[in-house]
């Protein structure tokens, strides 16, 4: 029993609790002993984000510390944003494995070891919350939220999340790391957050705020997303129109700079896996991404409610009986007969002629019900007359295209905000674009015109980091290297000489 623990403070870590004791009682580096004191044994694992030996954490700290293991888990670890998005089944795991001395498991479990978002390889920190800490409270801390992949900023005070020089998962793994041995507290750096940034930040604080402890099943988010498509017309029939969801994904994250927010173009990302049939869990990052783009208006909390109230599992419904009674073989054969006769007399017609007819509507019926494989082996075969084919006049739709074009251009170079004007985009906007991409060699005009007009890459980021540069300059922000970026959403790896130039001469204007 310790006759000593340290207060946990709004939304810290309980590593971070645990690392203040190390402080507080000298055994900063004696990793054994702060083991022992904590967890009974020396061999339990310093894990930030999903701890284990709960249990006989809860029983040590009992005396100065009158707490649960749920209220842990809820209040002070990142299991609440994952959650959510488990199955019921594994949400138990988790928490099992974080009750108990054997949680080895639980990242897999949850579902992060298998998952694309990388987490943050140090521990993060805001530099005006790390200063406002030491001087109200006396000494810094862990802050859960700033430790989450894809909360990069710190929506209170306007500025960049900082990367301390402290391993979130170092390989001392029984040593505790203190907010208090940053080696050196960097220069806040303000910034203009964006809308769905914000947004993005705010819903994964009303994660950890809000706890739910029992996720949903895969059928339930199939469902809902499928739902999610059909509501905002991103569907085709039962089918999630994935193109459409990508283009309003991508015009609402492709200006943040951070790889994080970015797609892949497989023809298997993780967008198009979410609103298909799911087999897995995904990142909560994922999910609340696409809640902030498709969903600005709706909370977590109403997202979890119209969830719930979906079927857990796929309704299977009840097989018709069958026939199965034998039908009588010169009964059959008579039938059969019948059949042959009329296909014989009526060679000239097709299975629905026939069957919207007196002369065998009845007789198909009855074959299908008690022959249906013998009657699939013997349809009509009479091949479908084409007459009157289209000839499609390629000069007229090169010179309608051309007017197109050029009106759709002006559209877009008013526009500030625009994508990238490629050539994709510019025939995905004609009609009978489908047929315009097959025949552009039968379309000169309009072949030319997009050689000549479409945007590269290179000249749509200039043009970016023009916008950039203007919206600087309305709110009277120096223009700088740092903030073009980020305000762009281009990233450094990707600048050309040509882009490098373009910067240095924005930044003289």
């Amino acid at each position: 029993m310790l006759a000593y623990f340290p207060v946990p403070y709004e939304d810290e870590l309980l590593y971070s609790v645990i690392a203040r004791y190390a402080v507080h009682t000298g055994q900063l580096e004696n990793r054994q002993a702060v083991s022992r004191d904590i967890f009974g044994k020396h061999t339990a694992v310093a894990i930030p984000d999903l701890p284990s030996h709960l249990q006989v954490f809860t029983e040590r700290v009992n005396v100065v510390w009158k707490v649960d293991v749920e209220e842990i888990i809820k209040r002070h670890t990142l299991a609440p944003i994952y959650f959510p998005f488990l199955n019921t089944q594994q949400s138990a795991q988790v928490i099992q494995s974080m009750h108990s001395e054997q949680g080895g498991s639980i990242h897999t479990r949850a579902g992060i070891a298998a998952s694309s978002v990388q987490k943050p390889e140090c521990f993060r920190y805001c530099p005006q919350c790390y200063q406002e800490q030491k001087e109200i409270l006396g000494e810094p801390y862990w802050n859960r939220l700033n430790q989450i992949a894809g909360v990069n900023v710190c929506i209170k005070h306007s500025c960049l999340l900082q990367t301390s020089d402290l391993p979130l998962h170092s390989t001392q793994k029984h040593l505790y790391k203190s907010a208090s041995l940053i080696s050196e507290v960097t220069e806040s750096q303000s910034l203009e957050i964006t809308d769905i940034e914000r947004q993005l930040i705010s819903r994964f604080e009303a994660l950890l705020t809000n706890p739910v402890l029992s996720g949903f099943t895969e059928h339930q988010w199939s469902m809902f997303y499928l739902n999610v498509a059909k509501e905002l017309n991103f569907s085709r029939g039962n089918q999630a129109d994935h193109k459409k969801i990508r283009e309003k994904f991508e015009a609402d994250w492709s200006r943040l700079e951070s790889k994080i927010y970015k797609l892949d173009t497989s023809d298997n990302n993780w967008l198009i896996c979410l609103f298909r049939k799911h087999r897995k869990s995904f990142h909560p990052l994922r999910h609340l991404m696409v809640w902030c783009s498709l969903l600005p208006d709706i909370s977590n909390d109403e997202i979890f409610r119209k969830v719930s109230k979906l079927p857990k599992t796929l309704a299977v419904p009840k097989s018709k009986k069958k026939n199965t009674e034998a039908v009588e073989p010169t009964l059959l054969e008579a039938k059969r007969k019948e059949w042959l006769e009329v296909l014989e007399k009526h060679s000239d017609l097709g299975v629905k002629q026939i069957r919207a007819a007196s002369i065998g509507g009845a007789l198909y019926t009855w074959l299908y019900r008690n022959d249906p494989s013998w009657l699939m082996k013997n349809k009509p075969k009479v091949t479908a007359k084409v007459e009157n084919r289209y000839e499609p006049d390629y000069l007229s739709w090169d010179k309608d295209n051309i007017e197109l074009l050029n009106t759709l251009l002006a559209e877009q170079l008013a526009n500030p905000e625009r994508n990238r004007l490629s050539k994709h985009f510019f025939i995905k906007k004609l009609p009978r674009s489908n047929s315009v991409e097959k025949h552009l060699s039968d379309l000169p005009q309009t072949d030319k015109w997009l050689d000549s007009h479409a945007e590269s890459i290179e000249q749509y980021q200039s043009f970016r980091l023009t916008r950039a540069a203007d919206k600087l300059k309305q709110q009277n922000l120096p223009v700088q290297r740092w903030r073009l970026l980020r305000v762009s959403g281009i990233r450094k790896e990707s600048l050309t000489p040509i882009l490098d130039q373009k910067i240095i001469e924005l930044e003289a204007s």
